[in-house]
């Protein structure tokens, strides 16, 4: 189980949302999940959240 959750509002926050998660995945802690919340976002946030976050475990 994480010991830190890190928790990303975001509803059509396109413009801001791939750097955000690049900074999140660069932290030296590794022991967090992030949680991605889109409350019925417009611009294509799930879509991008998947191609910043493919790969990582």
């Amino acid at each position: 189980m994480p010991k830190v959750s890190v928790i990303i509002q975001a509803y059509n926050s396109m413009n801001y949302l791939p750097k955000t998660l690049e900074s999140v995945l660069k932290q030296t802690f590794t022991n967090f999940e992030v949680l991605i919340i889109n409350d019925g976002s417009t611009d294509n946030i799930c879509e991008t959240s998947a191609v910043v976050c493919d790969g990582v475990s």
